[in-house]
């Protein structure tokens, strides 16, 4: 899949409470549309090396940078892995966007020296307070949507802004 020059190629983080992510994928890249949208997939298993899988099948698919990477917060504990692995092979990262599927706040901040390296973003479904304000603490900022279609929407809009 050729990424449309100008935009973000969107990477999309494996978790498995999250089918909505497909259906995503299949929205940002539907004939017309100038997105680029990889959905990364691990095999079940080993969870100690989760991230280690995850970075290997970013490679696999070969997205053309900048990349956007999208996760949900129950597995952003996998992105400063991600960051450390397309650093090294010198892929420029131009966001985050975390997606609240509905697990609240997150627990454990992987912020560090490798984490973040780009602009963090939350879509948060209505009424989700708790997760909105861990957010706007650490200085991210926060979209309102919660159907797979309005979250499309703005992961396109984000691709198209935050390319250099």
């Amino acid at each position: 899949m050729l990424a449309v020059v100008g935009a973000c190629s969107i990477v999309i983080l494996p978790d498995e409470a999250s089918a909505a992510r497909f259906e995503c994928a299949e929205i940002l890249t539907a004939p017309g549309s100038n997105c680029a949208a990889f959905v990364v997939e691990v095999p079940p298993g080993a969870s100690d090396l989760k991230s280690v899988q995850v970075c290997a099948a970013i490679m696999v698919a070969a997205p053309q940078p900048p990349l956007l990477i999208v996760t949900t917060l129950s597995s952003m504990h996998l992105l400063p892995a991600v960051a450390r692995a397309q650093r090294a092979a010198r892929q420029l990262i131009c966001g985050y966007v975390l997606i609240d599927a509905g697990k609240g706040a997150p627990g454990a901040d992987p912020s560090g020296e490798s984490w973040p390296d780009a602009p963090v973003f939350l879509i948060a479904g209505i009424g989700d307070a708790a997760a909105r304000s861990h957010a706007k603490l650490r200085g991210w900022q926060v979209f309102d949507a919660e159907a797979t279609t309005e979250i499309a929407f703005l992961l396109g809009q984000l691709a198209l802004e935050l390319a250099p």
